[in-house]
């Protein structure tokens, strides 16, 4: 018996895509998986479209919930979910035939590594165009790939990878449950190289990007604010050795990245930096920035 795969779809409101991604999941030539799908609280169609797959393949299994976001639906998943590894699935993406076939034998060929992870490709949904992402594969041991070069063509989705399940301990979860704002994946990407889990990479576009009108946002003020978010959640995680640095390079990017923004300035009067300020002073790292103001 081939070891139990569990792929875990978060949606919503996807009813113009869940059916891409189930049927990727389903179609994979390897066949011993189950589908869990957490529907975090859509008002669409999404939940008739899922109870057909659930009709119609007995590894489907559909749960829908209140909008709780994405972390607590991926969470709520692998809680329900019995594989050995464990792969996620974001409602609007979809993954190649072949991918969990080729990642569950390195993983089991090679018994040192815990992440297998291939390269994906962004597919612009509006202009059916695939285009392979322009990525730098991470190194085995990741943390300062995760620290310091998020955001800027590292190469890892959560849906690029195939996870071994006992890199969680028991009643442990996935995703933080004490973060509830936008970048969670690079909350979860950070915690995972914190446990010292080894990454291999697969050189294949197994994973695919999409890109649609409700996935693009232009709210610049909000994204910065949701890399702020982050920054403080995952500051007092890390080695101190990396905490000043850890500011200063992403500090610096972002200033890179909007310096010609009049919005980056709007950030300063914002909630997220009145709270930086009132810490400002138990966080040494974050003095040099804050005391310009």
């Amino acid at each position: 018996m081939k070891t139990l795969v569990s792929i875990i779809i978060t949606a919503y409101n996807q009813q113009e895509f869940i059916s891409d991604a189930i049927e990727s999941a389903l179609n994979q030539t390897y066949t011993n998986l189950e589908c869990i799908i957490i529907d975090d609280g859509s008002i669409d169609k999404t939940r008739s479209i899922c109870e057909k797959y659930v009709q119609q393949d007995k590894r489907v299994q559909y749960f829908f919930q209140e909008n709780k976001g994405v972390s607590f639906a991926r969470n709520k998943g692998f809680k329900l979910s019995s594989g050995t590894f464990i792969h996620f699935l974001d409602g609007d993406d979809f993954i190649l035939e072949d991918k969990i076939e080729k990642q569950v034998e390195f993983l089991q060929d090679n018994l040192e590594y815990d992440i297998c992870y291939s390269n994906y490709s962004h597919f612009f949904h509006d202009k059916n165009i695939i285009q392979p992402a322009n990525h730098v594969p991470v190194a085995k041991l990741p943390l300062e790939d995760f620290l310091f070069r998020w955001d800027r063509n590292i190469g890892t989705t959560i849906h690029s990878a195939l996870f071994r399940r006992h890199i969680w301990e028991e009643n442990e979860m996935p995703f933080p449950i004490d973060y509830t704002s936008r970048y969670e994946d690079w909350v979860f990407w950070i915690m995972i190289a914190l446990k010292n889990k080894k990454i291999g990479h697969l050189e294949f576009n197994g994973a695919f990007y999409r890109i649609h009108k409700n996935n693009l946002t232009s709210e610049t003020n909000s994204n910065i604010q949701y890399f702020f978010d982050a920054m403080f959640y995952i500051h007092p995680k890390i080695p101190t050795t990396y905490q000043k640095r850890f500011v200063e390079e992403n500090v610096n990017y972002l200033l890179d990245k909007y310096a010609k923004r009049r919005i980056f300035i709007d950030v300063y009067h914002t909630w997220t930096w009145k709270l930086a300020k009132l810490f400002s002073w138990l966080l040494n790292p974050f003095n040099f920035i804050l005391k310009k103001k």
